[in-house]
């Protein structure tokens, strides 16, 4: 049962959003409210993003080039102008999960750019341009220079700046799956509460009867007539509308009051949760459709991500064989039994593989897993438990590094897993998926994937087949690219068990 907490709104005839929407007080008279609201913020990020940049692109001018300061300085401005161009300055004033990732391609886009205006410049001077090294490494300086510096200055901006304060229009159990979502920490971001659209009696009986026992319940703070009221005196940076069967001119009339208030806005798609897929936009002489991809991958695709797989696997085995080799070492000092764990998984296509890992429990910690059940923690079907008395102190240490998957690499070389994919689960818990879920099971298992950067401990099953079905269909290798590069940070981190 979902109990709420509902503030009560004391609505006096001068209010003049107490009538609804409609009534709604003209855009003109709101124009303080948006300064007042996204200034200050969106002016931190810009500058410390601008100032990131200029000394970035310095030092990699100096580094790559032996040109005069005033052309270095020229070139400077030329690298601003063309980020500002690809929106690599106004980007964080519309999103809520500010990512230097996902501006690789246009940071790229512009190092080179840029490295065809240096290699224009010098030619005159170096008869016979620059060689092709010098090239990839002057593009490359511009690149991952850039982006470290914008890493850091996104830091630093988020350490000088609050949370941003989020207000969800929809329904409860929207709320609370948002809220859920944000508290993991790795958007800087809170939802301080909701609003609904329809009835009361109605909005009610759905958040009473929605599945979100083990979710933080969400407050109501009133109904979609108190919007800009709410806006402005809960001081709300950013709107989220999970509109559901709400009226187009009540989700209209949201995003205008909002946006009117300086409040940046969200919307959560209405067919996400029918359609679970990505889509193409699509338009015919000014009407616009979504087009459905295609799940899985086509052969060409497929045959791409082998290649990737089967080449960066290779070269991490090379350069990591000393280092795990001593691991296993460590595991048989520790304790009796060998140093790899093989466990039966589900693969592509339903079928059955060993998966290979480092052994971090003590050799007869499957046995005793039925007597562990009253105490796992795992929701919706996965097994997991904090401080299992089965795992050992090494087992631990490689746990929290995630060094104790190593030995996948051995699986992905098989041809069994891939770097990136879906979980790979073990037999009963695969057994609780059924009908169009086991789609899942047309891309093979990765070693981490989508599930493992939002928490695999913390998602229940349910919720983990709909992140692989959507990265099904978004599949790109730069997709798996972003992936890895995440993992790696969040193993930094040490957030993964």
């Amino acid at each position: 049962m979902h109990v709420e907490q509902v503030v009560k709104i004391d609505r006096t005839p001068s209010d003049p959003t107490a009538a609804g929407l409609a009534s709604a007080p003209s855009l003109d008279i709101f124009e303080s409210h948006r300064e007042l609201r996204n200034g200050p913020r969106a002016s931190l990020y810009r500058w410390l993003l601008l100032a990131s940049d200029v000394i970035a692109v310095g030092l990699s001018v100096v580094l790559a080039t032996s040109i005069s300061d005033l052309l270095a300085v020229g070139l400077i401005a030329v690298f601003v102008i063309a980020a500002k161009a690809s929106g690599l300055y106004d980007r964080d004033d519309d999103v809520l999960n500010r990512t230097t990732l996902e501006e690789v391609p246009a940071m790229l886009g512009v190092a080179m750019f840029l490295t065809l205006g240096i290699t224009t410049i010098t030619m005159p001077i170096e008869p016979g341009g620059a060689a092709a090294l010098d090239l990839a490494r002057m593009v490359g300086l511009l690149t991952l220079g850039p982006l470290t510096a914008r890493v850091c200055a996104r830091r630093v901006g988020s350490s000088l700046s609050n949370p941003q304060r989020c207000l969800l229009i929809g329904e409860a159990t929207a709320a609370d799956s948002i809220n859920a979502k944000l508290a993991i920490g790795q958007v800087h971001a809170e939802l301080i509460g909701r609003v609904a659209i329809r009835d009361r009696r109605i909005d009610l009986e759905d958040s009473a009867d929605g599945d979100c026992e083990s979710l933080p319940a969400t407050p109501m703070l009133g109904y979609i007539e108190d919007l800009a009221r709410l806006i402005d005196e809960r001081s709300v940076d950013r709107v989220i509308i999970a509109a559901g069967s709400a009226a187009d001119a009540d989700v209209r009339d949201a995003i205008r009051i909002s946006k009117s208030m300086g409040a940046s806005v969200s919307v959560l798609p209405r067919m996400f949760e029918l359609v679970r897929a990505a889509v193409a936009f699509d338009e015919i002489h000014g009407t616009t459709l979504l087009s459905i991809r295609h799940l899985g991958l086509t052969r060409s695709s497929r045959v791409l991500k082998r290649g990737f797989d089967l080449v960066a696997a290779g070269l991490v085995l090379l350069v990591a064989a000393p280092l795990l080799l001593a691991i296993g070492l460590l595991v048989r000092a520790e304790s009796e039994g060998p140093a790899l764990f093989r466990q039966r998984r589900v693969g592509a296509g339903g079928e059955r593989f060993e998966v290979v890992k480092f052994r971090t429990m003590i050799a007869n910690a499957e046995a005793l897993k039925d007597s562990l059940r009253s105490q796992n923690q795992a929701p919706g079907g996965l097994f997991k438990i904090d401080r299992d008395p089965r795992i050992t102190r090494v087992g631990r240490l490689l746990r929290q590094s995630s060094l104790d998957e190593m030995p996948q690499l051995l699986n992905v070389i098989r041809g069994e897993m891939s770097l990136v994919g879906p979980r790979p689960l073990v037999p009963d818990e695969d057994a609780a998926i059924t009908g169009w879920d086991r789609s899942r099971l047309d891309v093979k298992p990765g070693m981490t994937g989508p599930w493992q950067i939002a928490g695999s401990a913390r998602i229940p099953l349910n919720e983990m087949v709909k992140i692989d079905y959507i990265y099904a269909a978004n599949w790109s290798l730069w997709a798996d690219v972003k992936v890895l590069v995440r993992t790696f940070s969040y193993v930094l981190a040490r957030r993964g068990q």
